[in-house]
């Protein structure tokens, strides 16, 4: 009965969804802005259609496709053709604290855009998705020209980071490099008497091997005499096999001989011996 009542409350109760907030705090209701996977901003990926779909024949609903660096793709085929926009959308942060959400935008959202709910499109100055300066508002490159008032805003390539991912890989092969010109110069500091150690161990291992090579020559030569010796004395064994079993049957043939000699002597005594008896 418990386990049926599980059971009915898990299929009746929906499961928990993340919230997504315009910059003003404003909760947004339309269940198709989702978290993003890799950072904490929202996009529309509760839509049906996948991205690059064909709106031509008044398909409406394309997914956007998160980006690392926080800011929304919609990709999609309309009367003109392919079409690729992105938009700055929502954060699941109802603050907007600065190192999770893609603080960027903000006044005109609420301003000039406000009509889009908080959402707004930007437009990358150098015209796809890894720019790293964009100016706010679709289609407007201005900003993106020094000599302008308006100024363009940095997104880094990944949400998040500090500093700019190159930029620690710099770094890191920095440190990396540091690391191997160090072990030089403690090499150098270190006492004479650590260099005499390392001396006397590599002396050892030299001398462990050379009596590990003797040894080893040492037991393949005793296994090739043992193994010459052996074939001598089978071959040895053989002959005194042989040579034995000619001496019984010469003892064999020698023996019928003598036998049958003896007998016809005897026969000859017994009948000479009747002879006499039978004289008269």
């Amino acid at each position: 009965m418990l386990v049926t009542l599980l059971l009915w409350a898990t299929a009746v109760i929906p499961p928990a969804t993340t919230q997504c907030y315009a910059p003003d705090g404003q909760e947004k209701k339309e269940v198709e802005y989702e978290k993003c996977p890799q950072n904490a901003m929202c996009c529309a990926l509760g839509r049906s259609e996948r991205p690059g779909s064909d709106t031509i024949d008044g398909t409406v609903g394309v997914r956007d496709e998160c980006l690392p660096n926080g800011l929304c793709e919609q990709n999609h085929v309309d009367f003109q053709g392919p079409q690729r926009t992105w938009w700055r959308n929502f954060c699941t942060d109802s603050s907007w604290d600065s190192r999770v959400c893609l603080d960027v935008c903000k006044e005109e959202s609420l301003g000039k855009y406000k009509a889009l709910g908080g959402a707004i499109e930007v437009t990358p100055c150098s015209g796809n998705r890894y720019s790293r300066k964009w100016c706010c508002g679709g289609g407007k490159l201005s900003c993106c020209d020094d000599s302008n008032n308006q100024t363009a805003v940095t997104i880094r390539p990944i949400l998040g980071l500090d500093q700019d991912p190159r930029s620690t890989l710099h770094s890191s092969a920095l440190s990396i490099s540091s690391v191997g010109e160090s072990e030089p110069t403690r090499r150098a500091s270190e006492p004479p008497g650590n260099e005499s150690d390392r001396t006397e161990l590599s002396t050892g291992a030299r001398v462990g091997l050379a009596i590990g090579a003797i040894v080893g020559f040492s037991i393949i030569l005793a296994s090739v005499l043992f193994v010459v010796k052996a074939l001598r004395w089978r071959k040895i064994a053989r002959k005194e096999t042989s040579l034995q079993c000619l001496d019984v049957n010469s003892g064999s043939e020698l023996n019928g001989q003598d036998s049958q000699e003896m007998d016809a002597r005897d026969v000859a005594e017994l009948a000479a011996t009747q002879q006499k008896h039978q004289l008269p």
